[in-house]
């Protein structure tokens, strides 16, 4: 499979060094308008000439979300089935319209779930199976980073509670509260 990977900053950089390692997969291009990091292959500055010279099967989307549905929607039209970081938009509009592009064209698309396969929520979803599950509650503590300033930690970060309560449990959810919090240190 000959994929270029878009977006090369902690999560971007992070996939390049696991694809390197992957059967199968070449990778034959990547972009970023800009990093300063030099790579093994081939690094261009413009998406549009990158799709435009290289051929590809597929992409790795990790750039900040609010650039997701540009992308994506660029990469469609040629095509090409896309991994795409989560959250896969900032907004569920623009989510639905890189879903109905999709369909329209006939790629594949497929979101960052990476906790999905995380051995611990694989034993926890093993034990939970056959059990009547009344509720739920998550806590995220610790900083937030600061990758996440374009959409904020709920956005960002919470996709991944949603989908790990969808996955384990095996039902959609049916109802919400979120509560959320700051502390803030005053010197």
């Amino acid at each position: 499979m000959k994929i270029a990977i878009i977006g090369l900053g902690i999560m971007g950089k992070n996939h390049y060094r696991v694809l390197q390692n992957i059967v199968g997969v070449e990778i034959v291009g990547l972009c970023d308008p800009v990093t300063e990091d030099t790579f093994n292959h081939a690094l261009y500055r413009d998406i549009d000439e990158m799709l435009n010279s290289v051929e590809l099967d597929a992409v790795l989307i990790a750039v900040p979300t609010f650039l997701h549905k540009e992308v994506a929607l660029k990469c469609i039209d040629k095509g090409l089935d896309i991994f795409i970081e989560k959250p896969v938009a900032p907004t569920v509009e623009e989510g639905e319209a890189i879903l109905s592009a999709a369909n329209a064209k006939g790629v594949k698309v497929a979101v960052g779930y990476v906790e999905r396969f995380n051995p611990v929520v694989k034993a926890l979803k093993d034990e939970l199976q056959g059990k009547e599950i009344y509720t739920i509650a998550m806590t995220r503590v610790g900083p937030i980073p600061p990758r996440i300033a374009d959409v904020g930690i709920l956005t960002d970060l919470a996709v991944h509670d949603i989908d790990l309560i969808r996955f384990v449990s095996g039902e959609e959810i049916t109802d919400v509260s979120i509560f959320k919090s700051q502390k803030f240190i005053i010197i």
